[in-house]
């Protein structure tokens, strides 16, 4: 019987297999729609890992770059150290002659 109801590609289902066809159909839809939230979390957790990982990476750069300028910062202040102490001892030599 082409195009009756309970027909599917020509073959006849009874009542109780549509019944249990709908139940399985049902489940199958509940556990993807499950799925489907499971995948948004993951893909949420993703974004936010990535997010983390861009703040940490820019933090270090930036504490790396502190970090360069406070020992450059005190490289300059030895150099100025070690000037000084040569001038001091320049002074007391010529103060001794």
């Amino acid at each position: 019987m082409r195009g009756s109801r309970g027909n599917t590609g020509g073959v006849k289902i009874r009542s109780s297999d549509k019944d249990q066809l709908i139940a399985e159909l049902r489940q199958q839809l509940y556990d993807l729609k499950n799925q489907e939230r499971d995948y948004r979390g993951v893909n949420d957790e993703i974004f936010s890992m990535e997010n983390r990982y861009k703040l940490l990476s820019e933090e270090k750069v930036r504490s790396e770059m502190e970090g360069r300028a406070r020992l450059d910062r005190g490289m300059d202040e030895i150099a100025e150290c070690r000037k000084q102490i040569e001038d001091l001892k320049y002074m007391l030599s010529e103060k001794s002659r």
